[in-house]
């Protein structure tokens, strides 16, 4: 899928990589846009999981944003290719399948949000437009994911 792009791909490549049959995948997914936003919505799910962890285990909203931060960008690889798919060629969706990852997205959005209203709540953080500082922290995670060497990387750095 990764060499031909999603759209080339077809549902037979798709069973293959699924290790089902064509009809099985069928009977769950009616279409490819199916499939994908289906696996998107559960890893985002996943990651709901995970920041609600940090949340619960860290009562200062200062360490518990870091800790959420470096869990993003803890992706792993597959990923962020997945959420470059999603950049380029989300728009070519239905709307409903957009609608539906559009929620998932803001699902983690306000999560993040709360974490920082706390934080300017209880006067560890200053006060300023919490959804703005919201969407620049997201969009900074995921440009540094897209750009940057994975922080896991047994690569060193030279200098």
């Amino acid at each position: 899928m990764a060499e031909n792009g999603f759209q080339k791909t077809s549902m037979r490549e798709i069973a293959v990589l699924a290790n089902m049959g064509k009809s099985s995948l069928y009977d769950f997914f009616k279409t490819k846009d199916e499939i994908v936003v289906y696996a998107v919505e559960k890893e985002i799910e996943k990651t709901i999981q995970q920041v609600h962890r940090i949340i619960d285990g860290e009562p200062s909203p200062q360490q518990c944003l870091r800790k959420i931060m470096l869990n993003h960008l803890r992706f792993p690889e597959q990923y962020r290719t997945v959420l470059m798919w999603l950049n380029t060629e989300s728009d070519y969706l239905e709307e409903e399948y957009r609608k539906r990852l559009k929620d998932a997205r803001y699902a983690y959005q306000d999560i993040i949000k709360s974490v920082i209203d706390n934080g300017v709540t209880t006067g560890i953080f200053r006060k300023t437009d919490t959804a703005l500082v919201t969407r620049l922290l997201i969009n900074s995670m995921l440009s540094i994911s897209y750009t940057s060497r994975p922080l896991d990387s047994s690569e060193k750095n030279v200098g």
